[in-house]
Formats: C-alpha cells, sequence, structure tokens
C-alpha cells in the first residue's frame, strides 16, 4: 500500500501538496498532487523506483489529509473518479 503523487488535478480526490516534486528521473519538478486514499499495489505494478522525498510539510499534509478508510485498489479509485467519491465529493464540489 502506499499513497500516490501526480501532476494531475484532474480529479476531486488529487489534492494539492505545497512542493513540486519529480515523479520520475526524467521529470522536471512541477506541481504536485497526492491521491487522498491509501492504494494498494498491485503485483502487476513494476517495484516503486523512490526519485524524490516529501519535504516535512507535505509529508504532515498527507498525513493529515489521507482518507482514513481502508486501502482501496487503483480500480475502484478510477470507478469513484467517474462518479463521485463518498469522501470527496465529485469536480464541482471540490476544495482543492
Amino acid at each position: 500500500m502506499g499513497v500516490v503523487l501526480t501532476h494531475s488535478a484532474k480529479f476531486c480526490c488529487n489534492k494539492k501538496i505545497f512542493n513540486p516534486y519529480r515523479l520520475n528521473n526524467k521529470d522536471k519538478e512541477k506541481t504536485s498532487y497526492f491521491v487522498a486514499h491509501l492504494i494498494e499495489k498491485t503485483a502487476e505494478w513494476s517495484p516503486y523506483n523512490k526519485v524524490d522525498i516529501l519535504k516535512g510539510e507535505d509529508l504532515r499534509f498527507v498525513e493529515e489529509n489521507l482518507s482514513c478508510n481502508a486501502a482501496i485498489s487503483w480500480n475502484a479509485y478510477l470507478k469513484m473518479t467517474k462518479i463521485s467519491c463518498p469522501i470527496h465529493g465529485n469536480k464541482d464540489q471540490c476544495h482543492l
């Protein structure tokens, strides 16, 4: 299980963090978001590749804003983004 970082603000569950991060070794630092759900890592995904380290204020923000419900699969997260997240609402209700 882990927290997923992204550069996408497309979904209401993606919360903006304070500092920009690289998501892979080829990336430049960009505005970053985290998926506010604990995501189950599947065996099909490649091993984690540590690229950057969250700064203290971002780590605290993630810990304070991570949904405390049970971990969900990536597919369950994608389904919620198409309808409405029971915790974060839909894009029209979003407060990023």
